[in-house]
């Protein structure tokens, strides 16, 4: 008879498997259509891809050790797997710190045409990709491995309680992941956020009075939506990714393996909503879709 573990390890699995396919569809556009070649496409399918190499990984992760426990006899795997857990993980607060931080030289420097260029986009995105190997490289001197009596011998049901049995993660690492995963990441998006807030509520003060034919109301508008999108990837992101890495913060996981499934499947679903978001606010893929993939009627206008 199934667990409550088995049940959602499945379901794991299964949005992992959804975010890949989600993912993908999203991407196959940017990549292959020359029109979606743009240097805000760039940026969110930066978002995407780090989206699907985060869910791939972890489904590889998940797949390999629920059914090959015995790849724990060795410390070098336990390094390993732990990289690669923060190494797939953090790419996704970085890229949408990537995505801030363009739309502020955007706001601030709006006759730089540089910050327009495809190189630009090539050096954000690929210096992003290099923070997030170095931010992820304490985690490959960071595991105490310790050998389970007859572990080869025994059937561990689930791969979390097998890599909590043999893996043991050094406490000052777990403060560490806390810090570049949660708080760091939330500071920079909650600065760079105001900054954009800010230069937009000084953009409609300058331009109300100068073109009078213009609805205050409708700049009003303007502003609040975008706050409105940043509370919504601020409550995601909250939601999705805090309670995990607290719990490993105050070394809760290494007691209740159940509860670190549920926080899994909480962190997985945080990212399926961002990926559902990307569609939402990418109007031109979005009606590439409905018009030309599905062939919906258009409107008439």
């Amino acid at each position: 008879m199934a667990t409550v573990e088995d049940i959602l390890l499945l379901l794991n699995i299964t949005i992992l498997g959804l975010l890949i396919v989600s993912s993908t569809i999203y991407l196959l556009p940017l990549l292959c259509l020359s029109r979606f070649h743009t240097i805000s496409n760039a940026f969110t399918g930066n978002v995407a891809f780090a989206i699907w190499f985060s869910a791939s990984s972890w489904f590889i992760i998940m797949i390999l050790t629920n059914y090959k426990t015995e790849i724990f006899n060795t410390s070098a795997s336990c390094l390993i797997i732990n990289f690669f857990q923060t190494f797939s993980t953090i790419h996704i607060p970085l890229a949408l710190i990537s995505v801030s931080l363009n739309r502020v030289c955007s706001i601030i420097y709006p006759a730089k045409a540089y910050f327009r260029s495809k190189h630009w986009a090539v050096v954000s995105i690929g210096s992003q990709w290099i923070l997030g190997f170095l931010l992820s490289l304490p985690h490959l001197f960071s595991t105490d491995y310790v050998r389970q009596k007859k572990t080869t011998h025994v059937k561990i049901e689930n791969y979390i309680l097998a890599f909590l049995k043999v893996c043991i993660t050094a406490y000052w690492v777990n403060i560490y992941t806390f810090l570049v995963m949660v708080i760091i990441p939330l500071t920079l998006n909650t600065i760079l956020n105001a900054i954009i807030l800010r230069h937009v509520r000084q953009s409609t003060q300058r331009i109300q009075p100068t073109h009078p034919t213009i609805s205050h109301a409708s700049l009003q508008r303007r502003d609040i939506r975008l706050l409105q999108h940043m509370i919504i990837l601020f409550c995601l992101f909250i939601v999705g990714w805090c309670p995990i890495y607290i719990s490993a913060f105050i070394d809760a996981l290494q007691y209740n393996p159940l509860v670190n499934l549920l926080f899994m499947t909480l962190a997985e679903l945080s990212i399926f909503f961002d990926i559902l978001d990307l569609f939402l606010y990418n109007h031109d893929l979005r009606r590439f879709f409905l018009y030309e993939v599905f062939r919906v009627n258009q409107p008439i206008n």
